[in-house]
């Protein structure tokens, strides 16, 4: 019977010891250590907030809310790790019907392969605190990886766990972004409804282009008040993205465009802009009132572009929605947010738009 007892005991707790010996071989380090792609100088370097508390005073409420969540934020490093753990905290577990939990609340690693970043897994949550291996068995080199961050909460604290006796450093300088972009708009630009952080269009554009993207995309609330392009204004990009017509409203539309833009170039006249109109909402096709509405909205924007250009502004470009992703009528999950297939097309477009402006 005791021997029995002992038995018992020891096949407990083998597992706990093994578990134990896990953790204990892992070593974990905070993100802020590495570069993080698309954190402006706007975001406060102790949180990541898009932009810190003290230049959205005079924000509405829901902008201040949303600046505080992470999208087009991406820590990129070096390890020579056989696997990658992650620790993060949330500011809050949110669930949305039309997102996933990942691209809610999650995070998704990349890593390059020869020429290309290639996704590699993500991280799942499941609470506000969470804890999880992102991938094992990897070959012992040094890699090159981003980690995205999630779209659409905030996050408290990150950190990377790697081998204890393997090291992790800053990514290589010729890995480092070559252009800045800033990007302003709606629910679609922060994310919505991509399937992870890594697939959104501003994410690919990023990739793609070497470019450090800043994502400044605010769900139901991209609608150009001027206080807001005035801080945008303080980054100085190579090129501003506007796909805000969404969420504005035709007078808002009618009478915010030009002095947001005008506000944006407050510093710089020749900064260039790229206006890109709304996709035309899939129910627009059965609901002839919502039809109506976004290409009423779709051509007052383009006449405030049309006025702009005939005052000679050669630095002001425009992208309609007749193709911005496609039409099979397949590139939504809910005739409104993007799909994965939505965020790539429009990302495609908007990479060839984004050539033609900086080449």
């Amino acid at each position: 019977m005791q021997k029995y007892l002992v038995f018992l005991l020891i096949f407990i707790c083998l597992p706990l010891y093994s578990v134990a010996k896990q953790l204990d071989s892992i070593k974990y380090y905070d993100v802020d250590k590495f570069q993080i792609i698309g954190k402006s100088t706007l975001s406060d370097s102790l949180k990541f907030y898009r932009i810190k508390e003290t230049l959205v005073k005079d924000f509405p409420e829901k902008v201040k809310e949303l600046a505080k969540n992470t999208s087009g934020f991406n820590v990129v490093f070096q390890t020579n790790s056989t696997s990658l753990s992650l620790k993060w905290q949330l500011r809050e577990y949110k669930t949305f019907a039309n997102m996933t939990p990942i691209a809610i609340n999650g995070f998704d690693l990349y890593g390059w392969n020869e020429n290309k970043w290639q996704f590699v897994a993500a991280a799942k949550p499941s609470s506000i605190n969470n804890e999880v291996a992102i991938v094992k068995n990897l070959d012992g080199r040094m890699h090159h990886f981003r980690l995205y961050f999630p779209l659409y909460t905030g996050v408290k604290k990150v950190k990377i766990g790697i081998d204890a006796d393997k090291k992790i450093e800053r990514i290589n300088k010729s890995f480092l972004p070559h252009k800045k972009i800033v990007i302003y708009g709606s629910s679609i630009t922060q994310g919505a409804s991509a399937s992870r952080p890594g697939m959104t269009f501003s994410a690919i554009i990023g990739r793609n282009l070497n470019a450090d993207v800043y994502n400044f995309g605010f769900s139901g609330a991209g609608k150009m008040e001027i206080e807001v392009a005035l801080v945008l204004s303080k980054l100085k990009p190579d090129l501003f993205i506007l796909d805000c017509v969404p969420n504005a409203s035709m007078e808002q539309i009618n009478t915010r465009t030009m002095p947001f833009i005008e506000a944006l170039r407050k510093d710089n006249p020749n900064i260039p802009v790229l206006m890109v109109e709304s996709l035309f909402r899939e129910d627009g096709h059965w609901d002839i009132e919502k039809g109506k509405k976004v290409l009423g909205q779709n051509q007052a924007f383009k006449n405030i572009y049309l006025k702009l250009k005939e005052l000679n502004d050669v630095n002001l470009f425009y992208l309609n929605h007749h193709n911005l992703i496609g039409k099979d009528n397949e590139a939504t999950i809910d005739g409104t947010h993007f799909n994965d297939i939505g965020h790539m097309r429009m990302a495609d477009n908007l990479i060839e738009s984004v050539h033609n402006i900086l080449k």
